[in-house]
């Protein structure tokens, strides 16, 4: 038991120098390391502090911006109240003649129908299922007495071309909402009118300066 002892006992002796050494690199080091470390937390408190000043400017900001811009709302009940434009069905037309009767057959059996396509207009007609008389007939959309072009096929070829999309996309588009699609020649024929009247406008303001 007593070898054991010995054998295990911590001497009580100066440390050689090789130990002294290794510990004084040590200690060295566990102050370059507390350095680094008090270095990495201080230049990332100051990046924090620089995003918060950032997202804070950026907050001020839009915040500035939304008070310059109008109210959402507003502008879009003026857009509502200003705009004649509507996607309908032709059932719901149908719907707010059910009670009215023919003048002919006396019967409540007025619809809506639409008939022919041109491009997004079509001819409405007003007419008795029971009788077969048309009372009234009138094109969707306002029509140009020149060049016969529907100004509802004008708009939305302009709404397309300012996304920067064309033909094919506005074909996708009349798919997707179950609406006849309106044809490639039609499409230009839109898009030629709108280039020229837009010169026409560009020469009238011109020619006033």
């Amino acid at each position: 038991m007593d070898t054991v002892s010995r054998r295990y006992r911590k001497l009580k002796r100066r440390p050689s120098k090789r130990k002294r050494l290794c510990a004084s690199n040590i200690s060295k080091r566990w102050e370059k390391n507390k350095v680094e470390n008090s270095a990495i937390s201080v230049g990332a408190e100051s990046c924090l502090s620089k995003e918060g000043k950032e997202k804070k400017n950026s907050l001020n900001l839009s915040a500035t911006k939304l008070e310059v811009l109008p109210s959402t709302s507003a502008s879009t009940s003026n857009a509502i109240e200003k705009n004649p434009h509507v996607i309908m069905n032709n059932s719901m037309g149908s719907s707010l003649l059910s009670n009215t009767k023919c003048d002919e057959c006396n019967m409540c059996s007025l619809d809506v129908t639409s008939n022919g396509t041109y491009g997004f207009s079509s001819k409405i007609e007003v007419k008795c299922k029971n009788c077969e008389k048309v009372f009234k007939s009138i094109f969707s959309s306002p029509r140009d007495n020149i060049d016969k072009c529907f100004e509802e096929n004008k708009k939305l070829v302009e709404a397309f071309s300012k996304i920067g999309k064309g033909h094919a996309v506005l074909e996708v588009f009349s798919m997707a909402i179950g609406i006849h699609a309106m044809d490639e020649k039609t499409f230009s024929k839109c898009l030629h009118k709108l280039y020229e009247e837009k010169n026409c406008i560009k020469m009238t303001f011109f020619k006033c300066l």
